[in-house]
C-alpha cells in the first residue's frame, strides 16, 4: 500500500527544509501505522466488495472456498494471506508512505479473467483517503505549532 498526499506548504521563514521534511517524514510514517492497524483488516471482510470495489468472484469458486473452509470472505482461501499480513514494513519519506507486507499468495499467476489480488489489496478507500488527509494535516499543525513556540528548557535555579 502506497499513501501519498498533496500538500502545499508556504511561508515558513525560519523554518530549516530539513525540520519540515522530518515533520512530513514522521507524519507519513503515522500514516502508515494507522492504515496498517485500522483499514488492512477491512480488506479481508465482506465490506470489501463495496467499499474497495472488488471484483465479483464466480458462484464456482464460492461455492469450493464455501466447502473448503467454510468463508467466503475477499483475499482469504486458506488465510494465510491474512495472517502474513499481519506483518509489515513502513517506509516514509517526505513525499509518501510504503508499507509493505510479505503476502507472495497475491503474486500467484492469474488468468485474464480472475481478480487482480494486489491491486484490490492495495485500494485506499475514498473514506479512508479523507480519514488519512485529516490525520495528516492535524499532525502537521500541531508539529508546527510545537516548533513555533520553540524548545523548552528546564531551569536549574
Amino acid at each position: 500500500m502506497k499513501y501519498q498526499a498533496m500538500i502545499a506548504l508556504h511561508g515558513f521563514a525560519g523554518m530549516k527544509k530539513s525540520e519540515l521534511n522530518a515533520i512530513l517524514k514522521t507524519g507519513f510514517a503515522k500514516q502508515g501505522e494507522y492504515w496498517h492497524k485500522n483499514f488492512r483488516k477491512r480488506h479481508f471482510s465482506n465490506m470489501a466488495y463495496s467499499e474497495y470495489g472488488y471484483q465479483k468472484r464466480t458462484s464456482a469458486y464460492n461455492r469450493r472456498k464455501q466447502r473448503a473452509f467454510g468463508h467466503n470472505l475477499p483475499l482469504v482461501f486458506t488465510g494465510q494471506s491474512r495472517d502474513l499480513s499481519q506483518s509489515r514494513n513502513i517506509r516514509a519519506t517526505k513525499n509518501y508512505c510504503l508499507v509493505t507486507m510479505p503476502v507472495r499468495a497475491f503474486n500467484f499467476k492469474r488468468t485474464p479473467q480472475s481478480p487482480d489480488l494486489q491491486k484490490e489489496f492495495r485500494t485506499v478507500s475514498q473514506s479512508e483517503q479523507k480519514i488519512l488527509d485529516d490525520r495528516m494535516e492535524k499532525h502537521i499543525v500541531k508539529s508546527l505549532s510545537r516548533s513555533k513556540s520553540g524548545p523548552t528548557t528546564k531551569d536549574n535555579s
